[in-house]
């Protein structure tokens, strides 16, 4: 059994994917002088999009199209089949604007009901209080969903992301250690050593798995 063909589509895309401004950064760091404006700009846009691709999600606002087409069986040999609930893309979810099943507009609280948090749909019949699947029509919803503001905690990490980059934009990232004991010695981090090797440190790796969307190849 396979889940549902599901495509997403973004209608109306969020302003910025930064997931921290330049003046919370420059706060951050005491710094009142523009002279590293532009050199921090490029730290928090790039940090920002290390750390969107590692959780797999876009947490901006985003106003969002999901098709779904569950999996049913050749016709004549149809099973019952459905989903229970449905789950969407983006989460949490703030309002959705228009679900269609089968060309036919469901209203939200009669024909189905939101868990915001988790982005789950849930179908219900009119005529049954009780919850049911959805059946195995083409389902479109659109709906708005994410965070605003960025969660306090992610934009935290990323800001000492952006911290530790700063302070060290003048040495060799490579370096793992350095001794002047004798004449001069110096141990490099190897190439590929680990995922996550100097890209973040592991305690931004750690918020950022709060958030995570984990992926099955």
């Amino acid at each position: 059994m396979t889940g549902p063909v599901a495509i997403s589509s973004v209608i109306t895309p969020a302003d910025s994917y930064d997931l921290i401004t330049l003046d919370e950064v420059k706060d951050d760091l005491n710094i009142s002088s523009t002279a590293d404006d532009a050199y921090l700009q490029r730290r928090i846009t790039e940090l920002s999009a290390v750390a969107r691709q590692y959780m797999n999600r876009t947490l901006q606002v985003e106003a969002v199209r999901d098709q779904f087409w569950l999996q049913r069986d050749p016709y004549p040999w149809q099973l019952p089949g459905g989903a229970m609930p449905l789950q969407l893309s983006r989460w949490p979810v703030i309002e959705v604007a228009l679900l269609i099943e089968n060309d036919i507009e469901l209203v939200e609280g009669t024909d189905f009901v939101v868990d915001t948090e988790v982005g789950q749909l849930t179908r219900m019949l009119p005529a049954d209080p009780y919850p049911t699947r959805w059946r195995t029509l083409p389902i479109t919803i659109e709906y708005s969903a994410g965070y605003d503001p960025v969660p306090p905690d992610v934009s935290g990490a990323v800001s000492r992301a952006v911290k530790n980059q700063y302070m060290g934009r003048l040495r060799d990232p490579a370096i793992k250690s350095q001794s002047a004991a004798g004449i001069y010695a110096a141990s490099y981090i190897q190439a590929g050593a680990g995922a996550t090797a100097g890209v973040l440190t592991p305690d931004v790796y750690g918020v950022l798995d709060g958030y995570r969307v984990p992926v099955i190849a």
